[in-house]
């Protein structure tokens, strides 16, 4: 196998992953973002702080 080919093949393994890797932590952040609605200061009627 030449060299020329080697390189090919090993960016092109570089790529896959790269782009395989940002494509799965995307999907993982994105999975549960959902946050709980809590104030976290309320006052004596009720409402929630700005």
């Amino acid at each position: 196998m030449t060299l020329l080919m080697k390189s090919l093949l090993t960016c092109g393994f570089a790529v896959a992953l790269a782009v395989g890797l940002s494509l799965a932590i995307v999907r993982t952040q994105t999975a549960d973002s959902q946050q709980p609605n809590v104030p976290l200061v309320s006052f004596q009627d009720g409402t929630a702080a700005p």
